[in-house]
């Protein structure tokens, strides 16, 4: 008898929970109906309050269920519930790296561009890690005479992908120490925040190495793609400097990498945009 009242001292407050996290979906599903959804939203944040304190523990179908309907009735600020929807299904950039490490990968580096105050994105929900949400990183690492990228974000992560790239495979192999110390010149153009900046660090043996941004200016010579006004003015200012500048950035290593991964980020997300891998969605071959 005694053991039987221990359990069910045990259980009902377990019982109570669920029921006040239920209580209060409901309530908040009532006042949407009655079209209120600013109080409704306050019953689903509550909810989401106390699944996020690790007071309530609920099934994923009410946790995706509470979301959706916070995103339904928060029409101003909707990416905030899409993010905490998709976030727990995704593999974390940090724990990949830390996976990777511990099988004795040791050439491996993160990338990610911007362009202007825009961050490069990837779509995952319907709303989820917009502008302002957070960079799309890409991760390569070098294993068996080949690199492989995988793209994460704080909403997904998306599957990694074989380069067949045997020169990148060769400068991160032979060539990572050289990189991390090589320093890119920058030749300065007008309408410089139209152009992508990319962010690369490089993580070694030792603690993570974080190269200065670079963007695709610094690897082409001056005269390629710019307007008849830009040029005028890049030729009045900087042509001569500018092309000093690119002859001495061409030559490094970490030039031959950005050249390289310029490449292989298109083909990385070509790959995963395709029909043929859209088509393997829901299934297991």
């Amino acid at each position: 008898m005694k053991k039987i009242l221990i359990i069910i001292c045990l259980v009902l407050p377990i019982i109570a929970s669920a029921q006040n996290f239920l209580a209060l979906k409901r309530q908040g599903d009532s006042l949407r109906y009655m079209n209120n959804p600013k109080d409704a939203l306050i019953a689903y944040e509550h909810c989401i309050d106390l699944v996020l304190a690790n007071k309530e523990k609920v099934y994923d179908s009410d946790w995706s269920a509470l979301l959706r309907s916070a995103m339904d009735v928060n029409k101003s600020y909707p990416w905030k519930y899409s993010n905490l929807l998709y976030g727990t299904r995704a593999e974390k950039m940090s724990d990949k790296i830390a996976t990777l490490k511990q099988m004795g990968i040791n050439y491996l580096f993160s990338f990610y561009a911007r362009q202007g105050w825009t961050t490069t994105t990837l779509g995952g929900s319907p709303y989820g890690c917009l502008i302002g949400e957070g960079n799309t990183y890409i991760l390569a690492w070098a294993i068996n005479d080949d690199v492989f990228m995988q793209a994460f974000n704080a909403c997904d992560t998306y599957k990694p992908v074989k380069m067949n790239d045997k020169k990148l495979y060769d400068l991160m192999k032979n060539h990572m120490e050289n990189i991390t110390k090589e320093k890119i010149g920058a030749m300065i153009m007008k309408y410089r925040d139209i152009i992508p900046v990319y962010h690369f660090e490089f993580y070694l043996k030792s603690e993570p190495v974080q190269q200065d941004p670079v963007d695709i200016w610094d690897f082409r010579t001056m005269q390629q793609n710019i307007s008849t006004d830009e040029f005028k003015f890049v030729k009045q200012i900087t042509v001569d400097k500018g092309n000093k500048i690119y002859q001495a950035n061409i030559k490094t290593h970490f030039a031959q990498l950005f050249l390289r991964v310029r490449d292989d980020e298109k083909k990385y997300y070509d790959t995963i945009n395709s029909g043929t891998e859209r088509a393997r969605v829901g299934k297991f071959d």
